[in-house]
C-alpha cells in the first residue's frame, strides 16, 4: 500500500513538474512597460509654445484676441512702430504692446532689423514688464548677420540677463541647408533657446495643389540638429496664401496638418506666419490684400483698429492650437528619434514625393513595430519617454486639399493595449495580438503609447 502511495506521489509530482515548464515556457517576458504612464504632473509645467507672428494692433482687445486664440507668445513688429528697427522708435505703441502681453498673459518679442545692432537702441525701459520675452530679428542672409546676432545676444543679457534671442533661418548664397545650420549652431547657436524651421509646403492656387517635395528632409535635417545639440525646434507653419500667387490659403485640415507633421519631428513649438495679414500697401510684391491670415485690416482706414476683424482660419487656428495643446504634457515628455514614411497604396495625392530619394536619413522600422500600412500616405513619427515607453504620432500625410481619409494599420509588438490621444482626448484600446487600426481625417493625427 505504502509503495502505491509513493508511486502515485511520484507521477503527481512529475505531472505538476512538466505542468509548471509548460506554463513558464508559454509566459512570455516583456521588457516593455506595462502600467498605464501618466503625466498630470506636467500639465502646468510642459507646455507647447504657440507663437503669433506679425501682430495686431497696439490695442488692449487685439492682445486679448491672440491670448484668446491659444498663443502662447508674439512677435511685435514694425507696421504699427512697435519695434526696434531703423531710425526712432515710436517707444509708446511699443510700451502700449508690450504691456498689453503683461496684462493678457503673453511672451511679447520686439523686432530688431537683420544686420542692426540694438546696443544703441535697447534699454532698460521694460525691466518691470513680464510680458517682454526678448528680441526677434529677421532671418540672416549673410554670414555677418550671423555674427551681429551673436553680439546682439551678448548686449541683451547684459540689460536682460533672462530674455531670450530669437530669429528664423533661410538660404544664403553658396551654401547648404546644413552648412546654414551649422554656422548658427556654432556662431550663435549656444546662445539661443530655439532653432527655428522656416518652411510653408502648400503649393497651388485655383483647382490644384501639391506639397513641396523637399520638406521633410529638409525637416528632418533641423530636427536631428535640435536632438544633438539640445536647442528646442520651433517650425513655423502657413496660415495664409502668398508668394504672388505661389502658396495657396490654408483651411482648418491644413492648418492641423502642419501642425501634427512638424510634431511627428519632435517640434516643441509652432509659431503662425502669420497672425495678422500682412497685405498692407505699399506692397512689396511678396503680399497682396487678398493674403489675408487669422486678422483682417480694416483696408479703407488702417488706422480704424476697430474695424479689424476676425477671419474664418483665425477660429480654425484656434481650434487646432487647443487641441494640441490638450496634450502637449504628454508629447512634451518625449524625445525624437526619428521618422517613418509610407506610401499608401492608393495614394490619391502626391505627398509621397516628399519621401524621395533626397530623404536620406528617414527611419525603415522600429522595434516596437512589426508591420504597418496606409491606404494614403502615412508618417510615423517615433519617440522615446525617460521611463522607456514608446511614443508614435501617426499622421494623415496625404495633401489635405483633397480631402482622402486614411485607413492605417500598425501591428506593435508585445502590445496588449495602446493609450492613444486623439483630436487630443486621451482613449484607451485593447489590441489583439497588437493589431492597432484606425481611419485618419484629411490632415489628422493621433499619438499613440503601446503598453505591453
Amino acid at each position: 500500500m505504502q509503495k502505491q502511495i509513493k508511486r502515485i506521489i511520484s507521477i503527481l509530482l512529475v505531472v505538476m513538474s512538466f505542468t509548471l515548464i509548460i506554463g513558464c515556457g508559454g509566459t512570455k517576458e516583456t521588457t516593455h512597460p506595462t502600467a498605464i504612464p501618466s503625466y498630470e504632473a506636467y500639465k502646468q509645467t510642459r507646455n507647447l509654445e504657440l507663437l503669433a507672428f506679425w501682430s495686431p494692433p497696439p490695442t488692449y482687445q487685439h492682445y486679448e484676441w491672440v491670448k484668446e486664440c491659444g498663443f502662447t507668445s508674439i512677435v511685435i513688429d514694425a507696421k504699427y512702430d512697435c519695434s526696434l528697427r531703423t531710425g526712432q522708435p515710436a517707444l509708446e505703441p511699443l510700451k502700449n504692446a508690450i504691456s498689453y502681453c503683461s496684462a493678457v498673459g503673453l511672451d511679447g518679442y520686439i523686432t530688431v532689423n537683420r544686420g542692426e545692432y540694438i546696443s544703441d537702441k535697447l534699454t532698460d525701459e521694460f525691466k518691470n514688464e513680464e510680458g517682454f520675452a526678448g528680441i526677434y530679428t529677421d532671418e540672416p542672409i549673410t554670414l555677418d548677420q550671423m555674427d551681429i546676432i551673436a553680439d546682439n545676444i551678448r548686449y541683451l543679457k547684459t540689460v536682460y540677463p533672462d530674455k531670450e534671442y530669437s530669429t528664423t533661418l533661410t538660404g544664403i548664397g553658396g551654401l547648404t541647408i546644413q552648412e546654414v545650420i551649422d554656422n548658427y549652431i556654432e556662431r550663435v547657436g549656444d546662445k539661443v533657446k530655439w532653432v527655428n524651421f522656416d518652411f510653408y509646403p502648400l503649393i497651388g492656387r485655383g483647382n490644384s495643389s501639391e506639397i513641396a517635395a523637399d520638406w521633410l528632409w529638409v525637416l528632418d535635417t533641423y530636427a536631428k540638429t535640435s536632438v544633438e545639440t539640445g536647442i528646442k525646434l520651433m517650425s513655423y507653419i502657413a496660415t495664409m496664401s502668398y508668394t504672388s500667387g505661389t502658396r495657396r490659403r490654408p483651411n482648418e485640415a491644413d492648418l492641423r496638418y502642419q501642425s501634427y507633421v512638424n510634431l511627428a519631428y519632435g517640434a516643441k513649438g509652432i509659431a503662425h506666419f502669420c497672425y495678422n495679414s500682412p497685405g498692407i500697401p505699399p506692397f512689396d510684391g511678396e503680399f497682396s490684400i487678398g493674403d489675408y491670415a487669422l486678422l483682417l485690416p480694416d483696408y479703407e482706414d488702417l488706422s480704424n483698429y476697430e474695424n479689424y476683424t476676425r477671419t474664418a482660419t483665425w477660429y480654425s487656428a484656434q481650434k487646432v492650437n487647443e487641441e494640441i495643446a490638450s496634450f502637449a504634457n504628454v508629447y512634451l515628455s518625449y524625445d525624437w528619434v526619428g521618422t517613418i514614411c509610407n506610401k499608401g497604396t492608393d495614394s490619391a495625392t502626391t505627398a509621397y514625393k516628399c519621401f524621395g530619394e533626397d530623404y536620406k536619413n528617414q527611419l525603415l522600422s522600429h522595434e516596437r513595430i512589426k508591420s504597418f500600412s496606409s491606404t494614403e500616405d502615412m508618417i510615423i513619427g517615433c519617440m522615446k519617454d525617460k521611463n522607456g515607453y514608446d511614443g508614435f504620432m501617426v499622421v494623415n500625410f496625404s495633401d489635405p486639399y483633397y480631402k482622402k481619409s486614411n485607413s492605417i494599420t500598425i501591428d506593435f509588438d508585445d502590445t496588449q493595449k495602446a493609450v492613444v490621444y486623439v483630436s487630443g482626448e486621451k482613449k484607451i484600446e485593447a489590441l489583439s495580438n497588437g493589431r492597432f487600426t484606425m481611419t485618419l481625417n484629411p490632415g489628422e493625427g493621433i499619438f499613440i503609447i503601446p503598453i505591453a
